[in-house]
């Protein structure tokens, strides 16, 4: 399977010598990035998914290492593990591993019997280069959809990995956690059936037990955030399960606190209004010693959520998601940073009028942090893999994609019947008009006549009830004219 890059870096040195970049990888479909961490090299290294440019039917599996400057290194496909055109792959989850390589768990797309398709989980274990060395399927009996939502390394040098199970005809998934050795054979399975849903993420603890985040569905029908406690082989120790403030309630991230306990990351709905992120510090045993709420308490229009989260050097957290409108679908991507109670400190925003994703996040040794998740407001087009290295601050460079001249660009399709796209780009704030002529000088339409900010931007022109011919266009920035272009169209 051919693999199609398209890749922007711009990065800047600090006084205090914190890298900080950009960058988008993808062509012209859906591609996105679930998972980033730093490398015992200062570099990076993360996994996702990207759908075929070709014929954007089969999405591929993609790994990717870059230099700590966010230069690509080298990049492998699930064509380099899966020979089997028929497949199709994603990763969730990617750790570096105690002799310098890499594994990383997501889910394998097949066909099963009567057509009908399937997924099921994989693991695929690499050297320091992504060559790989092993891969392991979970391999349960039934048909439907499995996915490896999360990998971990275990005291033994073997892995843990959590995900879900959900059969035909289910509207939820069930949980299940798969142990395999430091060679990839399987030791056990544990699948939670019609008990815990939504498997999403596990450590191990000191005890040599484990720890995870779950769902489970009361009598009420309620969907109520989980964390349970188990002993090495996953018999179940303790559980405990936080309300939140209304029927839904899910965790995305689980981590060792420090001093001891328990810090969840994850969202919660509201009566009435839209989903707030939300923030659970635990005692040792499960117990709330304190949880936060981030969001819009009071917009019914707008869903946060917290989708990843990291312990700071400072002992505070950092948290990472997004906020979706309800209407649009379209969604803002934030990092909150907060101290050690989840007071926010700060808050900054990603990306600008698409759809912009956060998944992942990572404090890096300079202080600064590491982001991943899709952007389509920019890029190739459609949702692109999204990188971003910010300072300690969260502040990320002047985007690479902000306009460095502003320019009037030739329009598309051209020639074109009825309508075509008119694109211009704005290095300076103005007043802006753009304007469409007839051969004799005559107005034919007004585009835009308003103040617009620096950006990239993008007008519609229907010709329609308009003889063929030549038409001119005309970019106006604060009454002066910056360019014009001719265009045809043809009926």
């Amino acid at each position: 399977m051919k693999i199609f890059i398209y890749a922007v870096l711009l990065f800047t040195v600090s006084a205090h010598s914190v890298i900080t970049f950009e960058k988008n990888f993808g062509k012209e479909w859906n591609d996105h990035a679930n998972a980033i961490m730093q490398t015992s090299d200062g570099g990076f290294i993360f996994t996702g998914c990207e759908r075929d440019s070709f014929d954007h039917k089969y999405t591929a599996f993609t790994f990717s290492k870059l230099s700590e400057n966010g230069v690509s290194e080298w990049k492998t496909s699930a064509s380099g593990f899966l020979s089997d055109w028929d497949y199709t792959c994603e990763g969730y989850s990617v750790i570096e591993t105690n002799d310098g390589g890499y594994a990383i768990s997501g889910s394998l797309e097949t066909f099963g019997v009567m057509g009908f398709t399937c997924t099921d989980m994989f693991i695929v274990k690499t050297d320091h280069k992504g060559n790989e060395q092993w891969h392991s399927f979970c391999d349960l009996t039934g048909q439907g959809y499995r996915f490896g939502f999360q990998i971990i390394q275990t005291y033994d040098d073997g892995f843990v990995i959590i995900g879900e199970n959900k059969m035909f005809l289910s509207d939820n998934g069930d949980t299940i956690i798969l142990k395999l050795d430091s060679e990839g054979y399987f030791e056990w399975i544990k699948p939670y059936a019609q008990e815990f849903y939504n498997g999403r993420s596990i450590i191990q603890t000191k005890d040599n037990g484990l720890a995870f985040i779950s769902t489970i569905i009361d009598e009420y029908d309620n969907t109520l955030q989980t964390l349970v406690k188990t002993d090495s082989l996953c018999n179940e120790t303790w559980r405990k399960t936080y309300n939140g403030l209304f029927s839904y309630s899910l965790g995305y991230s689980l981590k060792h606190a420090l001093g001891g306990g328990f810090i969840i990351s994850g969202m919660s709905s509201q009566n009435n209004y839209g989903d707030l992120a939300r923030l659970i510090k635990t005692d040792d045993n499960g117990e709330i010693v304190w949880e936060k709420y981030y969001g819009n308490l009071e917009n019914a229009d707008e869903n946060t959520v917290g989708r990843s989260l990291d312990i700071t050097s400072d002992g505070g957290y950092v948290l990472a998601g997004y906020t979706e409108n309800i209407l649009t679908g379209l969604a803002d991507a934030w990092l909150i940073k907060t101290d050690s109670e989840g007071n926010e400190i700060w808050k900054k925003m990603y990306g600008r009028e698409g759809d912009d994703r956060l998944y992942s996040v990572q404090q890096t040794s300079d202080g600064g942090y590491i982001l991943a998740g899709y952007t389509d407001s920019f890029g190739a087009g459609g949702k692109d893999m999204w990188i971003i290295k910010t300072d300690e601050n969260g502040t990320e460079i002047e985007s690479p994609f902000l306009p460095q001249t502003t320019e009037l660009h030739q329009n598309y399709p051209n020639p074109f019947n009825p309508s075509t796209e008119i694109s211009y780009s704005l290095k300076t704030e103005g007043m802006v008009t753009l304007s469409v002529f007839n051969t004799k000088g005559e107005l034919v339409s007004t585009l835009v006549n308003e103040k617009k900010t620096v950006g990239n931007y993008s007008m519609n022109f229907n010709g329609e009830g308009l003889n063929s011919g030549i038409y001119f266009y005309r970019l106006s920035v604060d009454g002066k004219n910056v360019q014009s272009r001719k265009m045809m169209m043809l009926k």
